[in-house]
């Protein structure tokens, strides 16, 4: 494989504005982006692209850390999870699709700390 393909900070804030046009949970959950935003968003990818290992890892590595970093006002998880999905598919890699209910309790477990890496990419099946 190439070069990796990585969003650029603005490709992930429409992704959030994506996932709410598509997956909003609630009528109050709107797209908003605070000051720390776009340096949260920059954190996230900088980790990424320091993580040894193949596609999976740096993808897996992006979900948490937006996951981490909440840097939207709502849908973060769903955001991370959007994000790995266009990294991997710009890469040329098989997308991860689950129900909604799994992902989004799997989102929570990675959001409290309580999934190692290697946990993740099993409940992934990456």
């Amino acid at each position: 494989m190439g070069r990796t393909w990585y969003p650029r900070v603005d490709d992930i804030i429409n992704y959030n504005k994506e996932v709410l046009k598509i997956y909003k949970a609630t009528k109050a959950e709107k797209h908003e982006i605070g000051g720390e935003t776009r340096s949260r968003i920059r954190r996230a990818l900088q980790s990424a692209r320091a993580k040894r290992g193949d596609l999976e890892d740096k993808s897996i590595v992006l979900l948490r850390r937006i996951n981490e970093l909440h840097p939207f006002g709502s849908a973060n998880r769903r955001t991370a999870h959007f994000a790995m999905n266009k990294m991997l598919y710009h890469n040329k890699w098989y997308l991860v699709a689950m129900k909604r209910e799994r992902q989004a309790g799997i989102q929570k477990l990675i959001r409290q700390g309580k999934l190692s890496h290697k946990q993740i990419r099993e409940s992934y099946k990456l």
